[in-house]
């Protein structure tokens, strides 16, 4: 990580962070402006669902791309064999790749938060029939679904970066996933299903509609809306918790299995070989080198060939 972004010119990195803090700047003016113009429980109510609204926004289109070429990139590059040959375990790999790009993501969510939390806080104090705790829970929820759903969706990126070996392709999957399934899908698949019950409250009771995440911060960040929306957000965040386990759990349990192409014997089996004995080796207080053990290995296959 810190290699790359060594290699950006400095050019580049002064003119992201003067267009990042030109945003910012922008978007803090309009707010200002907003709510000293007009100082009433609707204007702050709208404001507070603008910011929430466009943070998740950005969330569902950045998150999964923001992991989805951790690793493509590294094999496309070759770079991928030598961090696996490293001491390092399976999950810190995945783990450590999965932190650093959500790094940026929090980022861009800590840079919105002044502003949403004084938007909450206007409104929880012109609206006098809700009580302050209630609206404390609105604010906790609502941020649990935003940060909960970045996990998730950067998880899934990520495990489509493992899963397939170009970034265009993981990029496109995630996208389909998160926008095309999570956000289109469920929401038609719900209109197909609603004309054949009559329940009234049958958005919140189905399981589908759990990981719609437009209802999901719908329903975080409006609680009054239904008198079931916090079990509904509640059942959200567990399908996203154990969604995001899930898939870390995959990875680091198949880790070896894809770490190389099925389609090169000559590299793939002897390579996963010696990635297998450099993470038991990892866990011994006297370790010994990956690196020893890949030559061992290659010179075991000279070998071989030298007596064929």
């Amino acid at each position: 990580m810190r290699l790359r972004l060594r290699q950006v010119p400095l050019g580049a990195k002064i003119g992201i962070g003067a267009l990042t803090l030109g945003i910012a700047a922008l978007f803090y003016g309009i707010i200002g402006k907003v709510l000293l113009q007009n100082i009433n429980e609707g204007v702050a109510r709208g404001a507070w669902g603008w910011c929430v609204g466009l943070q998740y926004v950005l969330v569902c289109l950045i998150a999964p791309v923001i992991t989805a070429n951790c690793i493509t990139q590294e094999k496309e590059q070759q770079t991928w064999e030598m961090l696996v040959f490293t001491r390092l375990k399976p999950s810190e790999i995945i783990i450590g790749k999965l932190l650093s790009r959500l790094a940026v993501v929090f980022l861009i969510l800590a840079l919105f938060l002044p502003a949403t939390a004084v938007c909450w806080l206007y409104s929880a104090i012109l609206d006098t029939s809700v009580s302050t705790s209630s609206r404390l829970g609105e604010f906790v929820m609502t941020y649990a679904v935003i940060v909960v759903s970045t996990l998730f969706f950067a998880t899934f990126g990520l495990f489509m970066s493992w899963q397939v070996r170009k970034t265009l392709f993981a990029i496109m999957l995630s996208y389909t996933f998160v926008i095309g399934f999570l956000v289109i899908g469920t929401f038609l698949i719900y209109l197909a299903l609603q004309s054949r019950f009559s329940d009234s409250n049958f958005l919140v009771k189905c399981p589908l509609m759990w990981i719609n995440p437009g209802y999901l911060l719908g329903y975080a960040a409006n609680p009054d809306s239904s008198s079931n929306s916090n079990l509904f957000v509640i059942y959200g965040l567990l399908c996203y918790t154990v969604g995001t386990v899930v898939i870390l759990w995959r990875m680091m349990l198949g880790f070896y299995h894809f770490t190389y192409d099925d389609d090169d014997p000559s590299i793939g089996p002897w390579a996963a070989i010696a990635g297998f004995l450099g993470s038991i080796r990892a866990r011994r207080p006297v370790q010994a080198s990956a690196v020893a053990v890949s030559e061992a290995l290659t010179g075991l296959e000279r070998d071989g060939r030298d007596k064929e």
